[in-house]
């Protein structure tokens, strides 16, 4: 048969059809969760070994930070993505259980986590404190990477997975991890005062210590370390242990170096005292500093937290955080008091769309149902989420010498280190000093499980996915 331009142009026709079809396959069920394994392999493999030593069990923020294979690896607030880290593992470690799945891998790798909490807990004997002895005592530095002599050390070995230095940045698609040699440290030198714990460090560790009493049993635990020695641990009981031993450390609610003097930054923590005493209580059923924490000025203070929009979003982050955690927002009506968290949590988180995880983490840690969640945008965020991890280059399309041009950044507010804990500029990569190279996918993942949680859409299988 010879064809025509009629033909011709209806075959065309076809193909475009056909491929637009494809295009806009809806993204099932299943889509999303090969998508955790794929970021959890990524996550394991490209950002963090798991292990007792220096750097180990911490959690890089970016990989491939400046194009380069030399110097492409850098690690911020340690303490702030361990604590998303070991939220992630506890969340894991439920799924798999409750759909009988063998969770031991999970277990060593909040072991380990765990333990590099308490080793930056050690931090009395060293500079520059200069004390007999370290002291486990809630008082920790928030990294311990940057304060090493030779940083560039910091666990190399163990992160570049199938890769060799001739994997270098563009040869591999975006968000797709490269080969580095060292540690990127960005030219700082070693601050030991700047490295103290503040607020924000120690609440995102309350999230990831309330998470593992929450998901695992009172109970010993069997599992192997990575030297095939058998341990038996009762992971809820650490939890415990570890939320007690932070709330202690306070007094008065401010924040004291192991030589007495107010931390440099973060120290005042008055106006979150009522929040973190409930969550202390809720965990340990100890009251912490009742005198002010409960005082009825305490309440009105972490009251006033609750304000949308705040110029200060870190303190927002932080406000949403607590309030997802101890569901301790209330208002007064002429029916009396009246539970508002969940209304309060979408009000204020809403301008960064922040919402859809703190409404997930209220309702599951809590066992509430919020009438305020929106299940089709947090499905929506979930979805946006690109397969091969978050990453930012440029607001413009990038050439990539493995497969041509490709865009310079994820839609749905991916390109930034924590979708969670950026502003909507942030997110979008318009910040003031945008986040550059390929980040950790730590918010994906720990979202991915508390909606897993919330509405069990199929059941949850371990895979791996390359």
């Amino acid at each position: 048969m010879i064809l025509n331009k009629k033909h011709i142009t209806l075959f065309l026709y076809l193909i475009i059809t056909s491929a637009l079809v494809d295009a806009q396959k809806p993204i099932s069920a299943q889509d999303n969760l090969n998508k955790y394994w794929n970021y959890r392999d990524r996550l394991t493999n490209y950002f963090v070994k798991p292990g007792p030593a220096i750097g180990e069990s911490i959690v890089a923020t970016i990989r491939n930070k400046n194009k380069s294979s030399k110097r492409g690896f850098t690690a911020g607030d340690q303490t702030i993505d361990l604590a998303w880290y070991i939220g992630i593992l506890a969340t894991e470690y439920q799924l798999l259980t409750q759909n009988k799945q063998i969770a031991e891998s999970t277990l060593r790798e909040l072991n380990y986590a765990i333990m590099a909490f308490d080793r930056l807990d050690r931090c009395e004997k060293g500079e520059p404190w200069n004390k007999k002895r370290d002291t486990l005592d809630g008082f920790f530095h928030r990294y311990d990477v940057s304060l090493e002599d030779k940083p560039k050390l910091f666990s190399v070995v163990g992160r570049n997975k199938g890769l060799n230095a001739k994997d270098t940045w563009g040869t591999r698609p975006p968000g797709v991890p490269t080969y580095i040699s060292g540690y990127d440290s960005n030219g700082k030198g070693q601050n030991y005062y700047s490295a103290s714990v503040s607020q924000d460090q120690l609440i995102h560790l309350l999230m990831g210590f309330v998470l593992v009493y929450k998901c695992l049993p009172d109970t010993e635990l069997f599992f192997y370390d990575n030297n095939l020695r058998k341990k038996n641990i009762n992971f809820n009981k650490e939890a415990k242990v570890r939320v007690d031993r932070i709330l202690k450390y306070y007094k008065n609610w401010i924040i004291k170096d192991p030589n007495g003097k107010n931390v440099e930054r973060g120290q005042n923590s008055i106006m979150y005292a009522f929040p973190l005493a409930t969550i202390g209580y809720k965990v340990n059923g100890i009251s912490y500093n009742n005198m002010w924490s409960q005082s009825f000025l305490a309440k009105k203070l972490w009251g006033l937290s609750r304000v949308p929009n705040w110029e200060n979003d870190f303190n927002s982050t932080m406000a949403l955080a607590l309030a997802a955690l101890s569901d301790s927002w209330w208002d007064l009506t002429p029916l009396g008091l009246v539970n508002s968290t969940g209304y309060y949590i979408s009000l204020c988180g809403k301008p960064w769309d922040r919402e859809v995880f703190y409404l997930l983490l209220y309702q599951f840690v809590n066992d509430k149902k919020a009438r305020v969640y929106d299940k089709n945008k947090t499905l929506k965020q979930i979805e946006s989420a690109p397969y091969n991890g978050p990453y930012y280059w440029s607001q413009d399309s990038i050439l990539f010498k493995c497969c041509g041009l490709q865009p310079g950044k994820p839609s749905g507010g991916w390109a930034f280190p924590n979708k969670f804990r950026g502003t909507k500029k942030e997110q979008e990569g318009l910040g003031k000093y945008p986040s550059t190279g390929n980040f950790s996918g730590i918010d994906y993942l720990l979202l991915y499980n508390l909606y897993h949680l919330i509405e069990q859409p199929i059941p949850y299988q371990r895979r791996i996915y390359k």
